[in-house]
């Protein structure tokens, strides 16, 4: 095999290089002391970044990493299954494509692989690719015959793989109102009649929004009803009512800007709250689509589905900015600085406004239903 004889004959004429830190666009590599790096002339000779773990005597492993990432045409999930269906029409049965997950927090990162034999059968190729900011990134690991699966060092090495923040500009790109919808609306209104028990009832109730387009999505709601005075027979009736709105006004893009939001309560016997928040999640952006679309419905577990399964490291993924309160009467407005933190690997961001009633107060399980949503795009 081609890439072995070269690589035993840079070990006989050259001293192995002790491997420093080695960069791709975005990519950096710090190998641990026990990979050695192919002298310049070889790299140049292959064309790409070259790393050898010798093993008794003879080259053991060796890993290539392209020095370019060419950029990405599709979106990460298209280029996945693409990529796919290539090594397979290019390989055959000989090929086997799935997932390696590698690297832990911010580090962590799944690559689409393919191990196969190596030209002349005198060895085995795993290709493993991931995109990162819009470009794919490539190793190639070489290994000896009859590897089955990638060997320990090779994922010692690929969890040490770490990709540098890109600066990336973030803009307002999605304004959604978030409420409860048909059989969903129908379904909380009846656990607010259901709360109120025999000593009362849920007369009327509504929500009234924006067009799920508007670049200021804006919220209504009403509930009216009455509670039987205690002791005083059926015929005395106490009323509520409770009536308010949420709006905001989000800023066009992500970069030290202010999120406006006004809450008011015309009406309520008791006060709310609105609680800020700005979020970043990382993992592949396809799904997000889908998430987006689930939103406008109402739905709201696969963005829960989202931030479970594709959090940033500790710190990045999620920060309060802090709560807005209006009592009976009351219209309150506050501006929320929205920092801007940097995590590798982030693929999505948003403000989400939510509303935090009291504790037991009528209405709780609707109302903490309803809020706003700002979802950020990075803008190409």
């Amino acid at each position: 095999m081609k890439v072995f004889s070269i690589c035993a004959l840079a070990l006989l004429l050259c001293a192995p290089l002790r491997a420093a830190e080695l960069q791709v666009h975005d990519l950096r590599l710090d190998p641990d002391s026990a990979w050695r790096r192919a002298t310049p002339a070889q790299e140049a000779e292959d064309g790409a970044l070259s790393l050898s773990l010798p093993a008794d005597g003879d080259v053991g492993l060796q890993v290539l990493i392209p020095r370019d990432a060419p950029l990405v045409k599709t979106d990460a999930e298209t280029f996945y299954r693409q990529l796919g269906r290539k090594w397979d029409a290019r390989h055959g049965k000989a090929a086997s494509v799935g997932w390696v997950a590698a690297g832990q927090g911010a580090r962590a990162r799944r690559w689409l692989a393919c191990r196969r034999p190596a030209q002349g059968g005198e060895g085995v190729v795993f290709h493993l690719a991931t995109v990162h900011a819009g470009r794919a990134y490539s190793l190639l690991l070489f290994a000896p015959p009859g590897t089955e699966t990638l060997p320990g060092p090779a994922r010692g090495l690929l969890a040490r793989v770490g990709f540098r923040a890109a600066d990336v500009t973030w803009r307002h790109a999605r304004s959604l109102p978030l409420f409860p919808q048909g059989e969903a609306l129908d379904g909380l209104a009846q656990v607010v009649a259901q709360g109120l028990g025999e000593t009362g009832m849920l007369s009327g109730y509504g929500i009234k929004v924006t067009p799920a387009d508007a670049a200021e999505p804006h919220l209504d709601w009403f509930l009216d009803g009455f509670r039987w005075s205690a002791g005083q027979g059926r015929d005395a009736r106490a009323s509520f009512e409770i009536r308010g709105g949420l709006t905001a006004v989000p800023p066009a893009r992500l970069d030290g800007g202010r999120l406006r939001v006004t809450l008011s309560q015309q009406a309520a016997p008791l006060p709310l709250t609105a609680r800020v928040s700005a979020r970043a999640y990382c993992g592949d952006p396809g799904p997000w689509r889908e998430a987006l679309q689930a939103l406008e419905r109402g739905a709201r577990s696969p963005l829960e589905r989202l931030r479970r399964d594709h959090a940033c490291a500790a710190g990045a993924g999620e920060t309060e900015l802090g709560s807005v309160e209006a009592g009976a009467g009351q219209t309150v407005t506050r501006e929320f600085p929205v920092p801007l933190e940097t995590a590798e690997g982030v693929t999505a961001r948003w403000l989400e406004v939510g509303l935090s009633p009291v504790s037991g107060a009528i209405g709780e399980s609707l109302l903490e239903r309803l809020g706003l949503f700002f979802f950020y795009a990075p803008a190409r």
